[in-house]
């Protein structure tokens, strides 16, 4: 009891110090080459909106919410996260209104995420809780390694410090991930590959680059956009593949407005 009082206690601490740092003005700032909506029809799309920096301030879903928190240095520190799974749920449309219990950013939230980060600003760790009874508890946290200045590694722990999975990375010349390992753990300590993907790209600029601040690897850092992704499955002496490939329609600054079904809507320059 003592040391989850001291825990909690920690916690307080910081998320204080955290709210105390954060000096970002969200204004809903705009701009033609920052994504506002993602659309995959009138009532199932995204929603993004930004503090004055351009970093995301409210990512919202038709049943999610995240609400993003940064420092004084715009590092991100924290992610807030509410979920409604309400299959009722109306459609994400700015200026509309939510039904009583429907709408997610009135949700409770139910998790968060932590960031941690060396003294030379680089991402060291991230750390996922969930609320029980309004009492955070800690899920799991992932550990960076780096090469030049690369995340080639992310290790995954749970609360006894256990290791449970692990993931490699592979780029090209320009930051793009080439290829993605995923390990878990088998038997307490032996690593087993469970899915290697392999990835294609386009050269026009990738939209998904506002979500970069979370750290991890892929399409919220690539530089550009997939056009192929070739996932392959190990079970046992068996291996199972399929490939996605993705159709992307440009604007004129480089930007993809289509991407299969899904509309990008981007806002205006500021």
């Amino acid at each position: 009891m003592k040391r989850f009082f001291l825990f909690a206690l920690a916690f307080l601490l910081l998320f204080n110090s955290c709210e105390k740092d954060n000096n970002l003005i969200y204004e809903d700032y705009q701009s033609s080459i920052l994504i506002r909506q993602i659309k995959a029809s009138e009532d199932d799309m995204q929603i993004i909106t930004y503090y004055n920096t351009s970093s995301v301030f409210e990512h919202l879903q038709r049943f999610s919410y995240r609400k993003f928190l940064y420092n004084g240095q715009n590092e991100l520190m924290k992610i807030e996260i509410a979920m409604t799974l309400n299959a009722l749920s109306c459609a994400i449309i700015p200026g509309t209104a939510f039904e009583d219990g429907d709408d997610p950013r009135k949700a409770k939230i139910g998790q968060y995420i932590e960031f941690e980060y060396s003294n030379e600003g680089i991402l060291k760790s991230k750390n996922s809780y969930f609320m029980n009874d309004d009492t955070p508890q800690l899920m799991q946290y992932e550990e960076f390694e780096y090469s030049q200045n690369e995340v080639v590694k992310i290790n995954v722990l749970n609360p006894r410090d256990q290791l449970t999975h692990y993931y490699t990375y592979l780029y090209d010349q320009i930051g793009n991930v080439l290829e993605e390992e995923h390990y878990y753990m088998q038997n307490g300590d032996v690593a087993k590959l469970q899915t290697r993907i392999l990835y294609e790209y386009d050269d026009k600029s990738n939209p998904h680059k506002v979500f970069e601040h979370e750290g991890t690897p892929g399409i919220n850092t690539n530089t550009n956009n997939i056009t192929r992704q070739t996932s392959i499955n190990y079970y046992g002496e068996e291996e199972q593949s399929y490939t996605i490939e993705n159709v992307y329609e440009y604007n004129d600054l480089g930007y993809p407005v289509k991407k299969n079904h899904l509309e990008y809507i981007y806002g205006e320059e500021g």
